[in-house]
């Protein structure tokens, strides 16, 4: 229990710490309990404390204006000791009340706070487990298309290779031979030019790796075509002494 003398003292020890119960009679000195109330609502603090008035006298207009400004309930002079311990007590366990509801208010805040907080974090974490996923998946595809591309290469590099070998003992075993040496130069010439090719799309293996293939569509002669592939091939048939009988158009035929 505080006591104050006057307004002003109530006010000094309102600014000082916080009360579960205000009575305040309206005739105090310095300042009246209709302004004192009104000074205690204007305060966040002490906005909701319960306030009881008291006075010599009541009637309607001093009651209407007390409400306005925020009181609780009214007391007129004599006080009955047992009346007003009662309101106190009343008035102080509603305040406990208040406060407990305040704080469980704020434990449920935190509580949901915390959750949404840790929900959060596991929609992060399955965020950037999806988008790990997903690079690994983006590299790991990166790779297959590189390995089948270097393969492809290696596999197309030894096609004109094994020509250029072959054309190159075809210029030798017939050196007098100037047809010969003809045809050993065009084949040359033909499959330096697929092996250039070929380089082309090693030095742009980044694209091919992306799955940016460009595919480029012209009529060929099929005739041609299988001619070159008898020609890559002629040498390694040769060494292993098998044969190989081709039927095309006769203005196709192969020497």
């Amino acid at each position: 229990l505080v006591l104050a003398q006057s307004g002003t003292e109530a006010l000094a020890r309102l600014l000082e710490q916080e009360f579960a119960l205000i009575i305040l009679d309206v005739a105090m000195p310095g300042i009246d309990g209709f302004e004192m109330a009104k000074l205690v609502r204007s305060r966040e603090r002490s906005r909701a404390t319960p306030i009881i008035v008291t006075g010599l006298s009541w009637h309607d207009d001093v009651a209407l204006r007390g409400y306005e400004l925020g009181a609780f309930d009214f007391l007129v002079k004599p006080i009955r000791a047992e009346v007003l311990r009662a309101k106190a007590s009343m008035f102080v366990q509603l305040q406990e009340r208040t406060l407990e509801l305040q704080a469980k208010a704020e434990e449920l805040r935190q509580e949901q706070a915390r959750n949404h907080e840790r929900e959060l974090g596991a929609q992060r974490k399955r965020f950037e487990a999806e988008v790990l996923e997903k690079q690994m998946a983006q590299l790991a595809e990166t790779d297959r298309r590189k390995d089948e591309f270097l393969a492809m290469l290696g596999h197309e590099l030894r096609n004109p290779m094994a020509a250029i070998a072959g054309a190159l003992e075809l210029a030798r075993t017939r050196r007098g031979d100037g047809d010969a040496a003809a045809r050993a130069l065009a084949i040359i010439e033909r499959q330096a030019s697929q092996l250039g090719r070929i380089v082309d799309d090693l030095l742009d293996v980044g694209r091919i790796t992306r799955g940016k293939i460009e595919l480029r569509k012209e009529t060929v002669d099929v005739g041609e075509v299988v001619a070159r592939a008898i020609e890559s091939l002629k040498a390694l048939l040769l060494s292993k002494q098998h044969v190989l009988h081709v039927l095309l158009r006769e203005e196709q035929r192969l020497q």
